[in-house]
């Protein structure tokens, strides 16, 4: 069972590559979420309660209701529908997250051999979703997809400390999941303010942005 929910994990974000639509990636954030709580809940025999209750709200209720929620807001009161113009042509993405996708499980074999205590499907799929989140973040302009690109990359450093059995203390956790939720907070506020000046949340509009005398 978790071989299939890790693979559904990485099938994910190599479909936000066939697409350009924002609420797509939204659900896929949410997706990730909530696979990783299922992970977790799978492992609750080997974590204390504690911890496991602060894990499963911080998959749960962080990463697959409240910042899709946040999200899904934010492309509403923009009206951003899709990215409409990426750095790097559909196909082009298309082929890049093909191969960095099958990559994963040259990655998952070369583990498998490596190291038998690592989870080496998790940590293939761990490590294609990191690159291709890094890949959106490069190839998209509009700010709002690039927030959801940095997203991607937690719910693929969150599978990665899995697939690693690391179990890191509790304010190790509070700390990270504080930083995301400022991090969170300042885009989506930024995000707001610009589309107050312009009609389209795009980077390409800071360049125009000068210091005043």
């Amino acid at each position: 069972m978790s071989q299939i929910l890790t693979i559904l994990f990485g099938v994910g974000i190599l479909y936000l590559a066939l697409t350009s639509r924002m609420r797509t990636y939204i659900q896929v954030i949410a997706l990730q979420g909530f696979i990783l709580f299922l992970l977790i809940v799978r492992d609750f025999g080997h974590i204390d309660w504690f911890t496991f209750f602060f894990l499963a709200f911080e998959t749960l209720a962080f990463k697959t209701i409240i910042v899709p929620v946040m999200l899904w807001r934010i492309v509403e009161r923009t009206h951003v529908a899709r990215e409409a113009d990426p750095n790097i042509p559909q196909f082009g993405s298309i082929v890049i997250g093909t191969i960095v996708f099958l990559s994963g499980f040259a990655v998952t074999d070369w583990v498998s051999r490596t190291d038998p205590s690592v989870d080496a499907l998790a940590f293939g799929i761990a490590v294609s979703t990191l690159i291709i989140a890094f890949f959106i973040i490069l190839s998209r302009k509009k700010l709002i997809t690039q927030v959801m690109g940095y997203m991607l990359m937690q719910n693929a450093v969150a599978l990665l400390m899995i697939a690693m059995a690391v179990e890191l203390p509790l304010l190790v956790n509070l700390g990270v999941l504080l930083d995301i939720f400022t991090l969170m907070f300042l885009f989506l506020l930024f995000l707001g303010k610009l589309h107050s000046t312009y009609e389209e949340t795009s980077r390409e509009k800071l360049t125009s942005l000068r210091d005043q005398p």
